[in-house]
């Protein structure tokens, strides 16, 4: 099987609200250290079919709904592609592996959390190979795990994570699509890759031979932080703008249902999946 891996440390050469310290020399990340106290969080999931879509291709996971980091929560959103229910089915499978594998890794690992990625591949490919009705389904999956005082964020395809500190909101992940190529490249800027004819077109994908690729993405935690994981019936709803200002302006125990409040209002067009969890002591 091909696969393809990035792993990154997001440190203060990148952005000046993330640190590294202490890197393994052979993955690039530092070991977990212990919390200096106690950081509880909590946690909340909403998935809707929004106004077009006949059924639900999404899919999420939440390890834990509240408790303390040391309980080595995860959570999991996916975002189902090949039309009728193949959609919903390809999510599911993928979030059942990788929730299984996530499960059995304490404390987790970026390996864990690449194999979680790899393993949710596979189980996909395997169902299709036994129901060759299946026909050509995949899924995006973002997910997000804490060990001591470090999160590991992997995702393929374009659901994203976020992480909004002192704040700022400001994006883990990085889309594996064509208008993000083309982004890269500087062939278009971010605001015309929101309303390119092709902005659906997703390279990474769990699920499809050729397509599988994972960035798993390291960082250090901190009390009040806040993650968000989203499949794109969100953010293609929400510009930036509209995005940081919603996220801004709501306490973290409200933010989840303002967030698909604002995605249906602003049109709903496909399903939407959001996770949010927020740390504290």
């Amino acid at each position: 099987m091909h696969s393809f891996c990035n792993i990154f440390t997001v440190n203060g050469a990148v952005e000046q609200w993330l640190v590294r310290r202490a890197l393994n020399p052979q993955t690039g990340v530092r070991s977990p250290a212990a919390l200096p106290k106690e950081m509880r969080f909590r946690a909340w999931g909403v998935t809707d079919k929004g106004y077009y879509r006949s059924n639900n291709e999404d899919a999420y996971f939440l390890s834990h709904a509240e408790g303390d980091l040391n309980s080595f929560p995860f959570f999991i959103v996916a975002d189902g592609l090949g039309g009728h229910a193949w959609g919903e089915v390809a999510s599911r499978l993928a979030v059942e592996k990788a929730a299984s594998v996530l499960s059995e890794q304490k404390p987790p690992t970026p390996e864990a959390l690449r194999k979680s990625f790899e393993e949710a591949h596979l189980n996909i490919l395997r169902a299709k190979k036994e129901n060759p009705e299946f026909g050509e389904m995949g899924t995006t999956m973002t997910a997000l795990s804490f060990a001591g005082d470090l999160a590991f964020v992997g995702n393929c395809g374009d659901s994203r994570a976020y992480l909004f500190r002192e704040g700022e909101l400001r994006q883990i992940t990085r889309d594996h699509s064509y208008v993000q190529e083309l982004v890269d490249s500087g062939l278009i800027t971010k605001k015309e890759a929101r309303y390119h004819p092709y902005r659906n077109v997703v390279t990474g994908v769990l699920g499809l031979e050729g397509s599988f690729r994972t960035d798993i993405f390291s960082l250090e935690v901190k009390e009040g932080d806040v993650f968000l994981l989203a499949t794109d019936g969100l953010t293609e709803e929400l510009s930036d703008e509209l995005f940081q200002k919603i996220v801004s302006s709501n306490p973290p125990e409200t933010l989840l249902y303002e967030l698909l409040s604002q995605a249906l209002d602003h049109g709903g067009q496909d399903n939407i999946t959001l996770i949010v969890v927020h740390l504290l002591t």
